[in-house]
């Protein structure tokens, strides 16, 4: 769980780690899973570990309902 401050300036608590919330970011930017985990340093497999979670975290089920329940998109 991780502190963030919405654009209204409030804070919240998210149940994502900064990292999950960082490869939803990429995603939300149209990166691949390859290119994500490029762009972070880590293993293709790593990056789908937090894509998992992420999307489990959040009781999503595709991409578009993890970024809007994440509020990036």
């Amino acid at each position: 769980m991780s502190l963030l401050i919405t654009p209204t300036g409030t804070m919240t608590y998210s149940p994502l780690t900064s990292r999950e919330r960082d490869v939803l970011e990429l995603m939300a930017k149209g990166l691949r899973q390859k290119q994500i985990a490029a762009a972070l340093s880590i293993k293709m497999d790593t990056a789908r570990k937090h894509i998992k979670n992420a999307y489990k975290k959040l009781d999503a089920h595709n991409k578009v309902e993890a970024l809007r329940k994440a509020g990036i998109w």
